[in-house]
């Protein structure tokens, strides 16, 4: 997947023709000793159950993430140990050096997504949905501020966390921050267990566009409104998902 909208003006409506779904996973144990805990899903870089190996983020795609969150998000994202990144790289918020130990030259992502973001299915393969991503490889320098989660919610994933509540609530990370990392793309392929998403109900009119975590028709009609914190809005008697999704941005 390529998007170039420094070339290409982003149009006003983003319409997704394929389905969608939104993922509900959330570990079956609650490893935290804390009382809350980061939500992880595993994606699959091959049609086979075992997470899809750590992604290489070279250094546009990290100032692409720069661009599109605060600071304080931005550094929590890529700190190691918190989510994204489970090893310590050069120049990390640790002030880790390459030639040090265990310390890689680029940040190695976890191949992975979160407990209620949206997906875009391509495809599907036996008990996987192959889903949309962008390549870690293509120059990220391409791309500005506009390409962002709420933009582009299925290419982009808000990071979020739970309690141990039944069922349980949904925080943002960190001191309340709306974080983001993309949903990258290595390898021939990025798929998803169907058993890990809702797939949310057909479009009206055949088309999806998708405001962080709004949902409209293709024609702007709301299906769903999350504009902001605590809200939650179906306009439609016949349109609903069961599943509730992330914090909506501030």
């Amino acid at each position: 997947m390529q998007i170039n909208i420094k070339t290409s003006p982003v149009p006003k409506r983003l319409v997704i023709r394929n389905k969608v779904a939104i993922v509900t996973h959330l570990p079956d144990h609650f490893a935290d000793p804390l009382s809350i805990e980061v939500n992880s899903t595993p994606l699959h870089d091959t049609i086979h159950p075992t997470k899809g190996d750590t992604i290489t983020a070279y250094p546009s795609i990290m100032r692409q993430m720069a661009r599109v969150q605060s600071a304080a998000a931005y550094g929590w994202t890529v700190r190691p140990f918190m989510l994204w990144v489970n090893r310590r790289f050069d120049g990390d918020p640790l002030g880790s050096k390459f030639g040090e130990a265990g310390v890689d030259r680029y940040p190695k992502a976890e191949c992975i997504t979160g407990y209620g973001n949206f997906v875009e299915i391509i495809n599907t393969v036996g008990d996987y949905y192959q889903i949309n991503a962008t390549k870690n490889t293509i120059d990220w320098d391409q791309f500005d501020a506009r390409f962002n989660w709420f933009n582009y919610p299925h290419l982009w994933v808000k990071q979020s966390a739970r309690n141990k509540a039944t069922p349980p609530k949904i925080f943002n990370v960190g001191s309340g921050y709306d974080a983001y990392f993309p949903l990258l793309q290595a390898k021939a392929g990025l798929w998803i267990f169907k058993k890990d998403v809702e797939v949310l109900p057909p479009s009206p009119d055949g088309g999806y566009v998708l405001q962080g975590m709004s949902v409209y028709t293709a024609g702007m009609k709301p299906l769903r409104l999350a504009r902001k914190p605590g809200e939650l809005i179906y306009p439609r008697n016949d349109w609903k998902m069961r599943t509730r999704g992330v914090v909506p941005a501030k």
